[in-house]
Formats: structure tokens, sequence, C-alpha cells
């Protein structure tokens, strides 16, 4: 079962916490609800690395990391 392997776990707890942290998000405020967006980014982004440049934890966490990076400058980029 391949979806039990580390990269995998760590692929989905990023998108639950990136679900999670967007639905508090716009539970506090009165932003997009983009939830889905970044949950499903998180699993697009960790699959692309896990198929196609290396299949350890480590380099799926360094993308999960870009991807926390990038919806960070999205966000402050959108609230200007």
């Amino acid at each position: 079962m391949f979806y039990l392997q580390p990269p995998w776990i760590i692929a989905f707890v990023f998108a639950y916490v990136y679900f999670n942290m967007s639905k508090h998000e716009v539970k506090f405020s009165r932003k997009k609800d983009h939830a889905w967006l970044w949950a499903g980014l998180s699993i697009a982004i960790s699959a692309f690395t896990i198929r196609f440049l290396s299949s350890s934890w480590v380099s799926v966490l360094a993308a999960q990391i870009v991807l926390y990076l990038g919806i960070v400058g999205y966000r402050i980029i959108m609230d200007k």
C-alpha cells in the first residue's frame, strides 16, 4: 500500500493542516475560503515530488515548505 509509506503520510498530514488552517482563517476573518485549493496543491506537489524528483520524506517536507512560502506570498500580495 503506497499511501502508508512515510512520504505519503507526510503529504496527507500537510494537506490536512493546510485545509484546517484555511478553514480557521475563514472562520475568524472575511477572507475567501481556499481550503480545497491549498489541500489539493499540497497533494499535487507531493505526488509530483514523490513521482518525478525523489521519494524521500525530506524532499516532500521541502516541497511542503516551499508551498507554505508560496501561500504566505499569495496572502501578502492579495491583502494589499
